[in-house]
Formats: structure tokens, sequence, C-alpha cells
């Protein structure tokens, strides 16, 4: 068998055990996010999405949205922050069975 047959099956084979396949069934590919003004419904462009779990710090774009790769993890911290709004803390859990959140920052 050449080398190349080799390492193509070892990735197909392998790539389900070590978790880079994808998603499992049922779990989503990406969790979508949406970030709001709780007192006027405006989207917030610019916030500082951060997650520890997965070492990821991301934005929100023009229309107050972020995407981030499924998680492993069952729980995550969303750490929220944006000049003149309080910094805010939101635990996500797997069991929630949404993978499309929204959340609302309060203007200081």
């Amino acid at each position: 068998m050449k080398p190349a047959h080799i390492l193509f099956l070892f990735l197909l084979l392998g790539l389900p055990f070590c978790g880079l396949a994808g998603p499992g069934p049922g779990k989503p590919a990406e969790i979508r996010g949406k970030v709001l003004d709780q007192n006027s419904g405006e989207e917030l462009t610019g916030v500082r999405v951060e997650i520890p779990e997965l070492g990821i710090v991301t934005y929100t774009d023009k229309h107050g949205e972020f995407v981030i790769p499924a998680a492993a993890s069952s729980e995550l911290t969303f750490h929220l922050s944006l000049v003149s709004f309080q910094n805010e803390l939101f635990l996500f859990s797997e069991q929630s069975g949404t993978s499309d959140l929204e959340f609302a920052l309060v203007e200081q």
C-alpha cells in the first residue's frame, strides 16, 4: 500500500475519535450570538466576546452578531464588554438546546 493511501486511511478512521471530524449527531457546527442594547434594542457593534474555556476572543459585526465554532465543553462562559456599557458574564449550557443566543448589555 502506498504511503499516501495509509495516511488517507489513518485520517479517515482516526478523525471521528479525536474530535476533528466535526460535531457529533445533533450537535451544532457553530454557536451564533447577537448582542443588543437592553434599553433601545439596537444591535451593538464591536462588543468583545470572550470564551475563556475555548481561548477565543471575537467581536460582534455591524449587525451585533458573532459566530464561534461549536465546543466540546457542555458549559461555556461568555464575557461581554463594550465601552460605556456594563461588562456582563453569561453562562451557556448545552442543555439549553439552542445554538442561537441573544444577549443584552446595559449602558452605564
